[in-house]
């Protein structure tokens, strides 16, 4: 029941509602792996950065449970902003998770990529290898 409910609720047209359900599911204590779909799912899809950036919080806080990290480092090669990049970039090496080099390789060769974002990748991938 509370999983429909917070489905419902990410679905709504307010990013500030999205951004609560998120909140609800970061603190609710125990999350499977539905609620890491839902927020995988929002985290590469949402039309708002802000609601993805929450989204990333929440999956940072549960990288522990199946999918999560996968999806965190599936997830690189769908953010356009740089804000999100950024911030999924120190997630993924704060976690140390190596299978996220070539992601970063690949996302290096986008000519448009944020010179700031491009340097922080360079400099992760440093850390990672």
């Amino acid at each position: 029941m509370k999983r429909m409910m917070t489905l419902a609720t990410l679905n709504q047209s307010s990013a500030h509602e999205r951004m609560r359900a998120i909140h609800r599911i970061r603190t609710s204590g125990t999350v499977d792996e539905g609620m890491i779909a839902l927020l995988l799912d929002t985290l590469g899809h949402d039309s708002n950065a802000n609601v993805r950036l929450v989204a990333l919080e929440a999956l940072a806080a549960h990288a522990d449970v199946p999918g999560a990290r996968e999806g965190l480092v599936q997830s690189l090669d769908r953010q356009e902003s740089p804000l999100v990049q950024l911030a999924l970039t120190d997630v993924i090496v704060r976690l140390n998770e190596k299978q996220a080099v070539g992601h970063f390789r690949r996302i290096l060769q986008q000519k448009d990529l944020n010179d700031v974002v491009r340097t922080r990748i360079n400099d992760s991938l440093k850390i990672l290898m």
